[in-house]
């Protein structure tokens, strides 16, 4: 919690109306933290294309990541920092910075309460592309 106050103020008055305040204060009540069911079934790999006429083609795959309670959460995320999460990761130096082929190349992952989601984006030229 930040308090800030601003004018003429008697800072020990303040002080004293705070401590005041947080004595009345009740216990915090621990609620146990809600937790949504696990998903049944993985849903099935689809694609997904969307034509515009542009000159930019954006790609992105992704499939199934780790959950947040998971241990290996942590080696995860290093590994996306160090793959594609920035713009000194390897993918990004050597796509974009190295060879010239896309505008924009990172990785990404998100973990949730029971699933997660790993991924990969690129945007570039169609010549860049294979059919």
């Amino acid at each position: 919690m930040v308090v800030a106050a601003a004018g003429r103020v008697n800072h020990e008055r303040l002080v004293g109306l705070l401590q005041q305040a947080a004595s009345k204060r009740a216990e915090p009540r621990v609620q146990k933290p809600r937790v949504r069911s696990t998903l049944v079934k993985i849903p099935p790999p689809g694609v997904r294309f969307q034509r515009k006429d542009t000159e930019q083609y954006h790609v992105c795959l992704s499939a199934p990541g780790i959950a947040r309670s998971d241990r290996r959460r942590f080696a995860a995320s290093l590994l996306d920092g160090i793959l594609g999460g920035s713009a000194s990761s390897r993918l990004f130096q050597e796509i974009r910075e190295k060879r010239g082929m896309a505008y924009s190349v990172y990785t990404f992952g998100a973990q949730y309460t029971d699933s997660g989601q790993i991924g990969l984006y690129v945007g570039t030229r169609e010549e860049n592309l294979a059919p």
